[in-house]
């Protein structure tokens, strides 16, 4: 589904289904515009993921 979505990126059934598919899997970090400490969750869930302990947010 990835390279299909890749490979047709104006396709936005693709992209919902890839989305969706992603967020099932618990594989989507997904940034709220709306939510000013958003940016700073996801950047700590992705520094989890990779097994970083130091976060260059809070320096």
């Amino acid at each position: 589904m990835k390279r299909y979505f890749l490979e047709h990126r104006d396709n936005t059934d693709a992209f919902y289904a890839y989305m969706d598919k992603l967020q099932e899997s618990g594989r989507a970090i997904v940034i709220d515009p709306t939510n000013s400490d958003s940016e700073e969750q996801a950047i700590a869930q992705m520094q989890e993921r990779l097994g970083l302990n130091h976060n260059p947010v809070n320096e």
